[in-house]
């Protein structure tokens, strides 16, 4: 038994030393493909800007063409506001001949836009002391796009062409209160 334990330990010993005078062939390089489906995440940030113009329609006093230009004055304006995006993405690659290539990519991502204000200006100006204001928000809380792709490879390099349908669920509110009793009549506000 212990000439057997022996043996194997010898054996093991010169097991590697014989293996080294063998000859070597050449390591096989790996096979690089874009071929297959990825998931991943995504980080990022974001610059929004929203502009809205208001046009006032409806029945107001002749005479007083002020009324309207007022009107529009406190319900237009812009937003501007940036921060950060954050989500996951996923996508497929299809490599035909000649390297070109044929995939997809859908992403969605969670980012929190939420702006208001609150603009005072003059009323009628035929019942001095009247005012408008206009309160106006917008509000988004995703963001999501699905994107063909075309390409052709170089080696390890894709080059590819891309476009697609961005969708977001945004929400617009705007109101707008008189002083003047006439205008808050056509609006139904109460007194």
């Amino acid at each position: 038994m212990k000439s057997l334990l022996l043996g194997a330990a010898l054996l093991a010993i010169a097991g590697p030393a014989v293996a080294t005078d063998m000859p070597v062939k050449a390591p096989m390089a790996p096979i690089f493909s874009w071929l297959g489906c990825y998931v991943g995440g995504t980080a990022g940030g974001f610059r929004a800007k929203s502009d809205y113009t208001g046009v006032p329609s409806g029945d107001f006093p002749t005479g007083e063409p002020a009324i309207v230009a007022n009107l529009a004055a406190v319900s237009s304006g812009s937003f501007s506001q940036d921060g950060f995006i954050g989500g996951g993405e996923t996508g497929c690659n299809v490599v035909a001949n000649k390297g070109l290539v044929f995939g997809f990519e859908f992403d969605i991502g969670d980012w929190h836009l939420s702006q208001s204000s609150a603009v005072t200006g003059p009323g009628d100006t035929l019942a001095p002391g009247t005012t408008l204001t206009a309160t106006t928000s917008v509000s988004a809380n995703w963001l999501s796009t699905f994107r063909p792709r075309f390409g052709l490879t170089h080696d390890h390099w894709l080059f590819y062409a891309t476009g697609g349908v961005a969708l977001a669920k945004v929400s617009y509110a705007h109101r707008c209160f008189s002083t003047h009793q006439f205008l808050r009549r056509l609006a139904r506000i109460p007194a």
